[in-house]
């Protein structure tokens, strides 16, 4: 509850803060896909996710806006999330790269963040931004205990011990600052409503504990890309 009410003040302020005016405001929504890049992406795929926008324009080439999103990992990347381990197969030892079939982790962002539209181009029906943003956010990763014995086979397709691994349940998550950079293009349908579409790198600065059981490394920062698709009304 007060993780829910923190945020709440925090997009309160900032929704107060871009619309201390009275006109040329925008608003809207978008459906994201965040795909995870370095050393995030050994650990997660892409996933969906969605945010909502209010704002106002302040000149002709500057937009700026509060934004509220959420997004919620839990596809595994399973061709990276593997153990190496070493085993003796007759009299010659040979090296196996091992799924871990019953790991499960999951993680969860939200995100309340000031971000500026700064045009590039405008016509009747089309508009370029470059985009920048910053904010806060809460995540929380969720790392289920770990508990199997490993097996690899022979030549023969017999079974061989590898390794007995168990791992306790760890859950990490915290307040974490972030950015976004990208630009978006948009389209008139309709006056006041535009069709957008965008992409932009975001990392949030968080820290992943390591497994080494799990021969998990540490990652310090979560690097993803992301690109959108939306509404955008100018009232």
């Amino acid at each position: 509850m007060k993780k829910i009410l923190s945020l709440t003040t925090v997009i309160f302020l900032l929704s107060n803060f871009v619309i201390a005016q009275h006109d040329n405001f925008v608003g809207g929504g978008n459906v994201s896909y965040y795909l995870p890049i370095g050393a995030f992406a050994n650990l997660y795929k892409g996933t969906f996710g969605g945010s909502f926008f209010v704002g106002k324009q302040f000149s002709e080439n500057w937009t700026w806006y509060g934004k509220i999103e959420y997004f919620k990992f839990n596809d595994l990347n399973e061709e990276k999330l593997t153990v190496k381990r070493t085993v003796l197969i007759g009299s010659t030892e040979k090296e196996f790269i091992i799924p871990l079939d019953q790991f499960e982790m999951s993680m969860e962002i939200f995100g309340a963040s000031a971000n500026a539209d700064i045009n590039v181009f405008r016509t009747e029906m089309f508009e370029g931004n470059i985009n920048l943003g910053f904010g806060l956010f809460w995540w929380q990763n969720v790392r289920k205990s770990f508990d199997d014995t490993l097996y690899v086979k022979d030549d023969s397709g017999n079974d061989v011990f590898a390794d007995y691994i168990k791992v306790p349940e760890l859950t990490q998550g915290e307040w974490s600052g972030g950015f976004n950079a990208g630009a978006n293009v948009g389209v008139k349908i309709f006056d006041p409503v535009w069709f957008t579409v965008g992409a932009n790198f975001k990392a949030i600065i968080g820290e992943l504990w390591s497994a080494l059981a799990l021969d998990i490394d540490n990652v310090s920062t979560f690097q993803m890309f992301e690109t959108k698709a939306g509404l955008k009304i100018n009232f």
